[in-house]
């Protein structure tokens, strides 16, 4: 019970991150067609709101396809008009012969990837953990004011935001693309 205990863990926070991500991408998604009342427009806002995710996971995507020797293909067109808040991020399309485990380790490439970029950007950009060291000495509320703006005063602190923002939301493989991993 205690080995499948950190696994449960992991899946369940896996799942409710997923869960959090879909809620998320809906509401922007609705803020959009609220503003431009067509899908159209909406969808390729949508898509723009997300660019640097979206070309970081693509090009991993792609990239692991390549290092796993796997044929991919570039399908660069504008997204189709849609509804619903949901990237569908398939851009690279891999060949049609590709097994369970080498589409699972190629789907798996962003995501690690993604969370690897964005612990960059927090500890060596943002500089986050010297903002909590600040929070946690002394009174909070005597400290976060200060601990606040030292942290908001990193070079372009908003454009670092918004990217970190945009690739954390745009790497999380479908559930379907992670069959492979039952082998494992």
């Amino acid at each position: 019970m205690d080995l499948f205990t950190p696994w449960l863990v992991l899946a369940v926070l896996f799942y409710s991150l997923r869960q959090l991500e879909v809620w998320l991408h809906q509401h922007i998604f609705k803020v959009g067609w609220l503003v431009t009342k067509q899908y159209q427009t909406t969808t390729i806002l949508y898509y723009a709101f997300f660019l640097p995710g979206i070309v970081l996971n693509q090009f991993m995507f792609w990239l692991a396809a390549g290092f796993l020797n796997v044929s991919a293909e570039r399908s660069i067109a504008w997204p189709q008009k849609q509804e619903i808040g949901e990237l569908k991020l398939d851009f690279i399309r891999l060949s049609k012969n590709v097994g369970p485990l080498p589409f699972a380790l190629i789907s798996t490439a962003p995501l690690l990837v993604g969370l690897f970029a964005v612990w960059q950007i927090a500890n060596n950009v943002l500089d986050v953990p010297t903002f909590l060291t600040k929070l946690n000495t002394g009174g909070f509320l005597a400290n976060l004011s200060p601990a606040l703006s030292n942290f908001t005063d990193a070079p372009d602190f908003w454009i670092w935001v918004y990217i970190a923002f945009a690739v954390s939301n745009t790497m999380m493989p479908n559930f379907g693309n992670l069959r492979g991993w039952r082998i494992v």
